[in-house]
Parts: C-alpha cells; structure tokens; sequence
C-alpha cells in the first residue's frame, strides 16, 4: 500500500506543483518556480533551470576552488538538515541527478514529486539518535530509536544495545548509506517496525554523504 500510495504521488505533477510551493518557503537552497495555470496531472511547468546537475558536473566542479565547493557543501547540509530536523519536510530523493550547479555556481533542487514528513516528536528522537551515534553511545542510541520506531512487544534491550553498540563503535569507517543500511538490518531482525517517513528520512540522509563527495 505505501509503495502504490508513493507511486500514484510521484506520477502526479500537481502533487509536486503543491510540494514545490511548499519547500521554497522553507528553504534558502534554490528551487524553481512553478506555474499552476500551465500544469496539469500529467504535466508540470516550472521556470527554466540553467547548469548542469552534479553527477553530470564534474568539469564545472572542478573549476570551483576548494572555499567555493566547501561553501557549497554547507549550504547543501544547511538546507537538508533544515528540512529534516527543523521543518519536517525534506526532498526524498536528493542524489546528484536531483542538484543542479548553475553558471553563478549555485545549487537548485530539482524533482519535487517525492517529499517526506516527519512529524515533530519524531524530528527530536532523531536529534537524539544523531547525536548518541556521534557520542558512540548504544544506550541513548536505542532510547532514541524506541521512541521513533514502533518496538516489538517482546523486544530484549539489553540484546539490542550490545548489538547497537557494535555497530557504532565502527561508524568512523562507514559511510552514511552503510551505517543506516546495517542499522536497519539490526533493527528489521529485532522486530521493529520502521514507519515510511522516518525511512525516508534516513534515505535522503545517508544519499546527502554520496551528494558531497561530488562536490568534495
């Protein structure tokens, strides 16, 4: 059902006419203008783009000097972190394909028809998740998680927070994607359920570390 419901999202073009209404009043990244009276179901009209996204950029990027593309990169983390932690509302399908680098060496989000929400007990669980894996703590790690997921009834704490433990003592050398692609694993095998706004969350988060290193 939620996929079908994605889906149908997706392939609606008034859906991400209204979704990019909605991200530029909260964001300072730039994102295009769309025209309702030239928009339908099937096809959506937005101001022209001009630049070359980042995964097709190499040659404009590497142009940048190294300040440039730093700045560039906190202005992208800036803007997602906003977007997912404060606001609640975030691109959900942020790869290089979706960020456009234009000639004044700025960076427009582009494909609006996937956005996420996260309602705001859930941001602050994932605050406090964020910053036990900084802390390489498995204990507030699993706190966290038990108030941003939906716990099995039979759930062994202790077990979990071994497991949690093993797997952030090593998060120096994963990357983003790996380190939320082994905790899900953990998670899945506990018996927990993981809601589709909080995985899209943690999609567009560990795919956000593969964005900066295009840049950086």
């Amino acid at each position: 059902v939620g996929f079908r419901d994605s889906l149908d999202e997706e392939l609606d073009s008034r859906i991400e006419l209204k979704n990019l209404g909605i991200m530029r009043g909260l964001t300072d990244i730039g994102i295009p203008r769309g025209f309702a009276d030239y928009s339908t179901r099937k096809v959506l009209t937005m101001e022209l783009v001009k630049g070359a996204p980042l995964s097709s950029a190499e040659k404009e990027i590497q142009s940048l000097s190294d300040e440039q593309r730093g700045d560039l990169n906190r202005v992208l983390v800036t803007s997602v972190m906003q977007q997912v932690l404060v606001h609640g509302v975030f691109h959900a399908d942020l790869h290089g394909g979706n960020i456009m680098l234009t000639p004044d060496h700025r960076l427009v989000l582009l494909d609006f028809g996937s956005v996420g929400r996260v309602d705001r007990p859930s941001r602050k669980a994932m605050m406090g998740l964020l910053v036990a894996l900084d802390l390489q703590d498995g204990a507030a790690a699993v706190a966290a998680l038990r108030r941003l997921l939906i716990e099995p009834a039979n759930l062994n704490t202790r077990d979990l927070e071994l497991r949690i433990g093993s797997l952030i003592m090593r998060v120096d050398s994963l990357s983003t994607d790996e380190l939320f692609d082994e905790l899900f694993r953990v998670l899945v095998r506990a018996g927990f359920q993981i809601p589709g706004g909080i995985a899209a969350a943690f999609r567009c988060l560990g795919a956000l570390e593969g964005t900066l290193k295009l840049l950086a």
